[in-house]
């Protein structure tokens, strides 16, 4: 899934073997990479913690 995520402008670093960064530019509609990371999640790919968002959003991603 991570390819979707590059495909659609995202970059990462991986930190450690289990801890990846994703970097979101502006230009990305950061509601899509939430989709996308939400997906993950419910197919048990990843589990994901927010650091921050500087990105105006359409939809409240916060956790259920």
């Amino acid at each position: 899934m991570f390819e979707r995520l590059t495909s659609i402008g995202c970059g990462f670093e991986r930190v450690t073997p289990r801890i990846v960064a994703l970097d979101i530019p502006a230009e990305v509609d950061a509601d899509v990479v939430y989709a996308i990371l939400e997906e993950g999640i419910e197919l048990g790919i990843w589990w994901f913690d927010e650091m921050h968002c500087g990105h105006p959003l359409k939809a409240d991603h916060s956790p259920a």
